[in-house]
């Protein structure tokens, strides 16, 4: 595991109606609830005790990105796949 887990990371995060995007991902702005565990978490993320895959399903216009949880799941999803891509698998949020 590298040693950054005491250095900070910035992670710039471009989300949309069409997709989010990073300086090195990029993916639908879209998420499914999973009724289950899935048992190939790839695309996934864990969120308050429920899985989504992201990149699935569909969601419409908002008049605010920040009525309920769909963007702050996805940011979160992108800031795992700039930190897994950089072999960081945990940290401290601040």
């Amino acid at each position: 595991m590298p040693n950054n887990l005491n250095k900070a990371i910035i992670v710039g995060v471009d989300y949309g109606y069409g997709n989010v995007k990073t300086v090195n991902n990029i993916f639908a702005s879209t998420l499914k609830e999973l009724p289950v565990k899935p048992s190939l978490p790839r695309k996934t993320i864990e969120f308050e005790g429920k899985y989504y895959a992201i990149g699935s399903g569909k969601i419409g216009i908002q008049k605010s990105k920040t009525d309920d949880s769909t963007m702050l799941i996805l940011t979160a999803a992108a800031i795992a796949s700039e930190l897994s891509m950089k072999g960081i698998r945990e940290g401290n949020v601040i």
